[in-house]
């Protein structure tokens, strides 16, 4: 057998060049192959267990059978590589580049600008990629189809939509151009279908999809499929041997000499289990070449399908046979068919066995209840020959268990026509926690390629980092504080080793005596970080005693993930002879991390230098906890004296970084008859977490938020930041604000349904107008604020919506549409005056071209671009002769963080500064050659010895904010929105679609419009998921359940509105911003708000079917579950509540 032998070689194809393996390792996948061994690193590495999308590649492979090349996408991070034997690999960089040329996908998706921080994007062009390839004419069904496996976090997708559209022949179609109401409801009126709309981009200038030019496929590949008689393969690894038989008979030898050997056809199951729990199996047998096990026979009762058949193929398939058959023969094939597509994404689907999702026994199987209630059953084989077992109750034992023999092989599945009887299936998880004590490294450091292992000892400098008086430190020594708290880093030679060198070093621990989780139990037990703050305006007091009616009540939000496609990320490389270090980091502010470095090397920060590219997401999670990464990892560089990279999985992302801080607020509002609120005392508890990070500066802005859009003339505020025994939280876009405005704003919901008065009245009669004055006596005018929630109330076509969607409750006793509007009134720049600064740096070359270095950090939001136009307009020159490399500490020191929707405002007048100093400089120069060239002015300045070079420097506002007399001027200025939107509920699942959203956005005159509308829809996308989809579930132990998007889902393609527009507040200025614009990066998170408040709308007309009005619970996020328990159906009324001590909560409720 080919098993004794040394190993065979790997050959396949990459982008169309031939690549063979001679020592192929079963442990590596393609997208560490493709990244490391052959440097193509345009394939992205994201989540690492192919739930993202990020690394999306083609797969193509030759049919001999058919003689046919199928095409289809996968996730390099799952595919091993011996797998991939006889198969061509195309990647983003076989699809076209700035080199050779772009593809007309990579063009049309740019040109439309659905790319921000571009991470994402190469797995978007290849998804869209190979869908062209398979259908070069797709549908609009099949664009959201293809994309249904990739996570964008900036964008909120519609641009990309927009870019892939224009590859669909049905370019009129409404839902194609996001008037997907329109098919709904028939509510568009002939208005809206006939006005013309704006466009971003224009199709005529697209370079035309020419299928002949594509990469063909390798016919090498086809004659050796044709004429190369198959023949078992043998990879031998490290710790690891691969067999892919070839035949059925060898395949059941195989299995009955080696019954633990684990089957891997798309390596989905093992592959996560191997690469993040530390399995390890000494022989993997991949039967993806045994034909018998992708063979389908019809019979008269129903159809045997091939275990080996990939979960999209059986769902094609389910497909033909629909048509041939009566509706009551096929429900089991519908039904089966409908939850194909909702398991895993399309990359998982076109890999995944039917044969591997039913044997890896999963509780929480999409398929296996189906199949077990409609009687299907699997025909297996071993030594011992065949037999066929149903899959029923009985079949499956416990997690990841069924009553097969380990040496027994799962050949075909039957799936029969349906019948009338049909049965539950259950499971029972097992869980179970061990702990143990003490700290051992000494079997990581015997491990193959494990260098060493950094505690707090090696540290030379401050072990710790210190911020509002708190102490964190670098790398716990005698205790922890969470779970997720770093205690050592292990440095090898590549990242495996490090993987296994950390999953071997044993650490123990003793319980601490009476952890805190929660903000009641932290203020049970005054558990706070100080300072706590209050602020008050009015007599709140005395104002409760004169109001008709007095109202209390509390709001309970989640938490956020920040989830940025790029994960933690740095590289540190000692260089020169005095203790010189660059440090090449993921951050947004990369002087923050400049000095961090040196503390914890205890040298000058001149001998540090931090650059910063591009960073892949960021959204306020890159500036704390990036530092102390940075410092762990500039320990090991200075220790080994060695470039050190750390890249953090996505799981340990999720665990130690932090996220948005989940809040109790809970609130007193006294009003009148006719809803006007005379006074509200509010309350935030915030959960900081077991350090400080930022959160006393997160209760100071959350408290000076507390009003939004409203004027009420009594109002008073308390916050306090929570210590606890979770992962420290941190800074998030909004930093806040979204927690203090949501809790405002269900305030006033149950106002207006304690009155029984629309929401919208509330809102609108409480709202400021006229010279008005903040609680903490900032004086500003609300005109424009008063402007765009008119115009949101006339684009959205309010009146009219609401009477339709109340027409459409009466008809529907089991869906229910809701609308909302909510206004958003947001502080922009630092509280922190000193923040409030930016310099620049702007060289200007002899032949004309000018570099542009700035203290911002591009992570997406277009900030380089937005520069590069501020120094196109101050020299006269076109964008193309500037250019920005990087952000570098060394180029422009001392900078403020990218953050607060400010780093266009700052840097913009610091670029503005230095590129006006060298106009002026070039001034007599034009003076005697006023009919030259920018470049020959140029030239002439140099020989007449004339700098072409200056810094530039903004000293921005002197903000403040005095919490002793609850007063000041914290903000600059202020950004105004308001967001209508409108949702389709379903009141016996929870399910919702978000039918229609209007934004209306005072940006004041935008620097750039597109990029602008992107960040509103971005920021919008992202505030729907923190209020309806995201949540974070942790253990009553502490431990954070959602560790990657398998558990945690962040919004995808199919969340965006179906009808989704973005309209900017005409004549505005504003005179506190470059250009008279403002900042946006931030705002209008909060209008995803929207979403849930008309979540609730819907609710409440399905509670009053149940004869239910008033008030009424609902916490955020509004998920599926949530909403259908607080429809309070007569379904679920039957479910009797549960007994509180009566059972052990398996999360925590935060």
């Amino acid at each position: 057998m080919s098993a004794e032998k040394e190993g065979d070689t790997l050959c396949f194809f990459i982008n169309g060049k031939k690549v063979t393996v001679s020592h192929a390792e079963p442990e590596t996948t393609l997208l560490s192959f493709l990244r490391e061994e052959l440097r193509l690193t345009g394939t992205k590495y994201g989540c690492g267990g192919g739930g993202c999308g990020a690394c999306t590649v083609m797969v193509s492979r030759y049919q001999p059978a058919t003689k046919t090349i199928t095409h289809y996408s996968a996730n390099a991070c799952l595919l091993p590589l011996c797998q991939l034997h006889g198969a061509a690999v195309t990647t983003v960089e076989g699809v076209g580049s700035t080199r050779t040329r772009i593809h007309p996908v990579q063009e049309r998706i740019a040109k439309a600008h659905g790319s921000q921080c571009g991470f994402c994007s190469p797995g978007m062009v290849m998804s869209i990629y190979t869908l062209l390839r398979n259908r070069p004419q797709p549908a609009m069904d099949d664009i959201t189809h293809a994309l249904q496996g990739n996570l964008c976090r900036c964008t909120g997708y519609r641009p990309i939509i927009d870019g892939c559209r224009t590859f669909c022949q049905e370019a009129d179609c409404c839902q194609a151009n996001g008037a997907g109401d329109c098919c709904l409801d028939g509510e568009e009126t002939l208005e809206e279908t006939q006005r013309e709309k704006p466009e971003l981009f224009d199709k005529r200038e697209f370079l035309p999809l020419d299928p002949t030019q594509e990469l063909i496929f390798p016919p090498e590949l086809i004659l050796w499929a044709e004429r190369a008689p198959p023949q078992t393969l043998t990879f031998r690894g490290e710790r690891m041997m691969w067999v892919s038989p070839a035949s059925l008979e060898e395949l059941v030898q195989l299995k009955t000499r080696n019954p633990e050997a684990p089957l891997v056809m798309g390596n989905t199951n093992i592959g996560p289990d191997i690469k993040f729990k530390g399995v390890l199996h000494p022989l993997i047998i991949s039967p993806t070449r045994v034909l018998d096990l992708f063979e389908v026979t019809q019979t008269p009762h129903g159809v045997w399908v091939g275990a080996g058949c990939s979960l999209t193929e059986v769902r094609s398939l389910l497909e033909k046979l629909l048509p041939q058959f009566p509706e009551e023969k096929t429900e089991v094939f519908r039904a089966l068919s409908q939850q194909l597509g909702n398991v895993g994404s399309l990359q998982i689907r076109n890999v995944a066995s039917l044969g591997g999702n039913i044997m890896s026994a999963y509780p929480n199987s999409d398929l296996n209840p189906v199949l077990a209630a409609g009687n299907c059953k699997v025909s297996v084989i071993s030594n011992g020959g065949k037999r066929e077992v149903p899959l029923n109750r009985d079949f499956f034992v416990s997690f990841g268990k069924t009553i097969l023999k380990p040496e027994e092989i799962v050949v075909s599945v039957f799936i029969p026509f349906s019948r009338k009887v049909l049965n539950i299936l259950t499971l029972n998880p097992v869980l179970w926690i061990k702990f143990q004590l003490g700290l051992d490294v000494s079997e990581a450091l015997r491990l193959p390629g494990v260098i060493d292992v950094i505690t707090a000892k090696d540290v030379p400098g401050q072990k710790v980092r210190k911020m509002f008086g708190y102490e964190e430190v670098l790398l716990a020594e005698t205790e922890v504080s969470c779970v997720g708290q770093m205690i050592c880093a292990v440095v090898a030679d590549t990242r495996v080793h490090a993987r296994r060198g950390a999953a071997a070093v044993k650490i123990g621990y003793e319980d601490l005596p009476e952890p805190l989780f929660t903000v009641e139990e932290a203020s049970e037990k005054s558990s706070f970080f100080e300072p706590r703050r209050m602020i008050e305006k009015g007599n709140v007091a005395e104002a409760f005693k004169t109001v008709d009616h007095v109202h209390q009540g509390e709001f309970r939000m989640g938490g956020q993930e920040h989830f940025y496609m790029e994960t933690q990320s740095m590289l540190v490389v000692p260089v020169g002879e005095e203790t010189e270090f660059n440090a090449y980091v993921s951050t947004q502010w990369p002087t923050g991390t400049q000095d961090a470095i040196a503390e914890a090397l205890g040298i000058p920060s001149n001998r540090v230098t931090c650059h910063v590219k591009r960073i892949g997401g960021a959204f306020g999670g890159k500036v704390v906890k990036t530092a102390t990464l940075a410092c762990i990892t500039a320990v090991a560089a200075w220790k080994t004296n060695r470039a050190v990279r750390c890249v953090l999985e996505r799981g340990e992302d999720m665990l130690i970084s932090g996220a948005r801080h989940p809040v109790l607020g809970k609130y007193k509002v006294g009003f009148m008859n006719d809803g006007r609120i005379m006074a509200a005392d509010m309350q935030y508890y915030t959960n900081a977490g077991n350090t400080v990070d930022e959160s006393p500066l997160v209760v100071e802005k959350i408290l000076l938020h507390i009003d939004n859009a409203y004027n009420i003339p009594n109002l008073r505020g308390r916050g306090a930041a929570c210590r606890t025994n979770l992962p420290s939280n941190t800074a998030f876009r909004g930093f806040g604000v979204p927690q203090s405005i949501m809790v405002l704003e269900n305030m006033l919901n149950d106002v207006a349904m304690v009155l029984g008065h629309p929401a919208d009245q509330i809102r609108e009669i409480n709202m400021y107008q006229g010279p008005s004055v903040t609680h903490y006596g900032l004086e500003f005018s609300p005109e424009n604020l008063r402007r765009c929630w008119d115009q949101c109330k006339g684009k959205s076509d309010y009146a009219a919506r609401r009477r339709a969607a109340d027409r459409f409750n009466q008809d529907n006793r089991w869906k229910k549409r809701g609308v909302a509007i909510v206004p958003i009134k947001y502080g922009i720049a630092f509280a922190e005056s000193f923040l409030n600064q930016a310099a620049a740096l702007v060289h200007v070359y002899k032949d004309g071209s000018v570099l542009v270095s700035h203290g911002g950090t591009e992570m997406g939001q277009g900030l380089h671009t937005k520069m590069q136009q501020v120094a196109s307009r101050e020299l006269g020159i076109p964008p193309s002769k500037i250019y920005i490399s990087e952000t570098s500490t060394n180029t422009v020191p001392n900078t403020c963080p990218s953050a607060a929707s400010y780093g266009t405002d700052a840097n913009g007048m610091a670029v503005r500064n230095a590129c006006q100093t060298l106009y002026q400089r070039l001034e007599p120069i034009r003076q005697k050659n006023p009919k030259g060239s920018w470049e020959s002015w140029v030239k002439a300045a140099f020989f007449d010895k004339i700098s072409l070079s200056a810094t530039g420097f903004y000293r921005g506002p002197d903000l403040y904010m005095d919490w002793d007399k609850m007063a000041g001027r914290p903000y600059a200025y202020f950004t105004f929105g308001a967001c209508f939107c409108e949702v389709e509920l379903d009141c016996l699942t929870g399910d919702y679609r978000v039918v229609r959203t209007d934004i209306v956005m005072d940006i004041g005159r935008s620097v750039n419009p597109s990029m602008d509308i992107g960040q509103i829809e971005g920021a919008f996308l992202q505030g729907l998921g923190l209020y309806t989809l995201e949540e974070l579930k942790f253990s009553p132990a502490g431990l954070l359940y959602t560790r990657g998007p398998s558990q945690y889902k962040i919004p995808a393609v199919c969340d965006v509105p179906l009808r989704f527009n973005v309209y900017l507040l005409p004549d505005s200025h504003n005179p506190h911003a470059i250009y008279s614009s403002k900042g946006i990066g931030e705002p209008a998170l909060f209008l995803g708000s929207s979403v849930f408040f008309a979540i609730k709308d819907a609710v409440a007309a399905a509670r009053s079917e149940s004869g239910l009005v008033g008030p009424f619970p609902l916490d955020s996020p509004a998920t599926p579950e949530r909403a259908c328990l607080a429809c309070a159906s007569p379904f679920t009324q039957k479910i009797p509540a549960s007994t509180p001590g009566s059972f052990k909560p398996w999360a925590l409720n935060m």
